[in-house]
Parts: C-alpha cells; structure tokens; sequence
C-alpha cells in the first residue's frame, strides 16, 4: 500500500512523506524531497513500526494512510497516520512524538490515540501564516454500514455520506501528548447565549437546563459522578449521555440511546480521567459531536437524533449524591461572522 502524499516547504526545498504498508507487515511513512515540486528523489523511511495495540482493543496496523507531519518550535515534533488493515480497512487515527534527527523521526516507544472517539480519522495538517498548526479530519457516517466504506443502505436513502471535522489547534504538551482545541477563530460563530446555569442535581432530581439548537457551542463544567444528558426527543427516549465516572475520573460518552433509528451505531467510548472536576467544550451539529476537555482530549463521534420537537440540556448525577455543574450554551451566530 502507498497513499496520500502530504507535502511541506522546509527551508530551499519541498518534503513529502507518503503512508506506506511494507511488505514485512509493518506500517510506514516514506520521505521524498524536491526543489521544484516535479522531480522527487526519494530519501528513505521516515518512521515504521510493527501493529502495536492501542486502548479499545485497536492496533496502529499494518498499514498507514495520511501521514503527516508537524514539526513545533521547540525541536520535537510528531508523526500522525491512519491505521489501516489489509482486511478490516480504516481504524482510528494515531501519532508518535519525538524528534527529528539524521533524516529520520526518533519516536517515543508508544503511540498513541490521536482522537479518543469512533469516527475521526484521516487527520490533514496546515500550516496556518501565524504559526499555528492547524487540523481537519474526516469524519465519516456510523450507520447501517458493516465497516467504513461498506454497503449502506440507510447511507444511500439520505443521497449523502461523510464531512470534515471542524478544525483543531495542535500544540504540544509537556510529555509529548499532542493537546487539541478547538480553533479560536470559532468563537465569532458564538451568537445568542441560550442557557447559563450552574448548581447541583441529583440522580432523583435531574434539572432540565433550557433548549438548545441542532448546532450549539458548549462548555460544561462536572464534577465526579455528575452527567450531562442531551434528550432530542420530547418523551426523553432518545438522548446522548456524558458521564464523569465517579471512580475512574473518565468522561464517558455513550451513544447507545442516541437514535430511536435502529440501524444507528451504538457504544460507548472514555476519554482520559481529568481529576475531581472536568472542564469541557462540546460543539454539537446536527448528527456530529465534537467534545474537547480541558487538558486538550478530544472524542468525536456520530449520532442520528430522530425524535420531533427541540432539544434540550439536562443535568444529573449517576450515585445517590448529587453533582456541581455549570454550564453555557450559545447559538450560533446569524451574522457576518456565520462565514468564516
């Protein structure tokens, strides 16, 4: 296997790496270089590593796709591919910190997950005039489908499959995790603020917070044990969960009853324990949420609401207890800035 060219300036000349699955099994991401963007000579391995398993049971496969590559001020940097199977296909996206040296990428031993949730992958970097690293990703449909790519029927009856991601700040962090935001451009698509709360609610008294649209900007704030639950069904059937687990400390975000259509996808997935509290931003469109905590996780996933009438926010606690929460929602905007 040999795909998806990304290619950057460095100084006097062009770089390209291209993923790669090498013959012995192992994933890759090849290096080429050029001074005129036509004749590539090609400069050997950048990086290769052997599957190595990943929490929730996935692999960095046999094979890479989109290899990218973001160099970062301080002399590390980090290799981002898709895992890809010669039997399965698509899997999750993944990175390696280190550093470049000799014209090779020294990386850390252990990969690691680039995005914690089921449907983010194939990530695409740029170099933004500012400086910034900025990042897209597809994220694909979690349907009727057997695997991605895969026959859907419930994909052909709605005519389309499959968008971008918002885009994503990439910086890195103090033990070579890469932290992810969301671009601060998005801020000036915040319009009118539709709820701002804060208190405590319980399991056998969860508070009901407001409406909010099918595209709304987040931020949330729980403390352990408390849940953030999105009904978009009037009789409450149908809804999205957030839990802060009250022993581990993860976030737990759970799809299972998130579509009253059967052939919908469900599961649950955990994004890495933020201690007593956890401080998030969940931008929600439509079938799409993008959630991000404070110490720059991100979980992406799918969902397919199908319930009448408006959404509302909800709060709760799982134990006996109750939990602290604030949060604040806000529309988005209807006016020049809606462009960007």
């Amino acid at each position: 296997m040999f795909r998806d060219p990304y290619v950057w300036r460095d100084g006097d000349r062009w770089r390209m790496l291209v993923g790669a699955a090498l013959a012995d099994g192992r994933g890759a991401a090849l290096e080429y270089t050029s001074d005129d963007l036509e004749d590539w000579s090609y400069e050997g391995v950048f990086l290769t590593r052997s599957p190595h398993p990943l929490p929730g049971g996935r692999n960095t496969g046999e094979g890479w796709e989109c290899a990218q590559y973001a160099a970062f001020p301080d002399g590390t940097g980090a290799v981002l591919a898709s895992a890809w199977d010669p039997v399965e296909g698509t899997s999750c996206a993944i990175y390696w910190p280190g550093r470049e040296q000799d014209g090779e990428f020294q990386a850390a031993a252990t990969p690691r997950l680039l995005g914690h949730g089921p449907d983010f992958y194939a990530p695409a970097l740029l170099r933004a005039p500012d400086g910034r690293w900025l990042m897209w990703a597809w994220t694909w449909e979690a349907r009727d489908e057997e695997r991605v790519s895969a026959p859907s029927a419930w994909t052909d009856e709605v005519g389309w499959a499959g968008m971008l991601s918002l885009p994503r700040e990439l910086t890195p962090g103090p033990d070579g995790e890469l932290i992810q935001r969301p671009a601060r451009e998005l801020l000036a698509l915040r319009g009118e603020r539709r709820i701002a709360a804060a208190g405590k609610a319980s399991a056998e008294q969860p508070t009901d917070l407001g409406e909010v649209t099918r595209a709304t900007d987040l931020t949330v704030f729980l403390e352990r044990d408390g849940r953030l639950r999105l009904l978009t069904s009037p009789d409450g059937t149908e809804y999205l969960d957030i839990v802060h687990h009250l022993v581990t400390g993860e976030l737990v975000v759970d799809r299972d009853h998130a579509s009253l259509d059967p052939r919908a996808k469900g599961g649950s997935w955990r994004l890495p324990a933020e201690g007593p509290t956890a401080t998030l931003r969940i931008l929600l469109d439509h079938s799409v949420a993008e959630i991000f905590t404070a110490s720059g996780c991100a979980l992406t996933l799918r969902f397919y609401p199908v319930g009448d009438g408006p959404w509302h926010v909800q709060t709760g606690a799982m134990g006996v207890g109750s939990a602290a929460y604030t949060v604040g929602a806000w529309d988005p905007s209807k006016g020049p800035a809606a462009g960007c």
